[in-house]
């Protein structure tokens, strides 16, 4: 049976129908080559384009997120010295009511202190003892 087939394979393909169905066989089987292998060379550029937009994409939100975190961090400093202003303004209040001497004034009393001090220092300078030997 299997050289019968192998056979009346053989007689066709001697025909000139058979001639034409092996040229367009092999013509097909070219473009299918061609085409596969323009595909696989425009894939390879599809890829790198979209790779080279997930790059861009990625730089572009990079550089939106630094300045997003950028301003907040300058809404937050603003805040904090705020925040800081208005407690060293009441700190002050607080420590004027009260009557406790502030640091400016603790200088300010420590340099009388040392004036009075070098006034009465100058005052002791060696004298000569006045007292008689007895």
């Amino acid at each position: 049976m299997i050289e019968n087939i192998n056979e009346f394979l053989g007689n066709v393909a001697r025909t000139d129908l058979g001639k034409a169905a092996r040229r367009s066989a092999r013509t097909i089987w070219n473009a299918h080559r061609s085409a596969f292998d323009v595909t696989r060379h425009e894939a390879v550029k599809v890829f790198g384009a979209a790779l080279e937009q997930g790059q861009r994409a990625t730089a572009r939100g990079r550089n939106k997120a630094e300045g997003v975190v950028e301003d907040l961090a300058g809404a937050a400093d603003e805040r904090l010295s705020t925040i800081e202003q208005a407690l060293q303004q009441g700190v002050s209040r607080v420590i004027h009511r009260i009557g406790l001497p502030t640091a400016k004034d603790v200088n300010a009393l420590s340099r009388r202190v040392d004036a009075l001090a070098a006034r009465v220092q100058a005052r002791k300078s060696p004298r000569r003892s006045t007292r008689r030997a007895a």
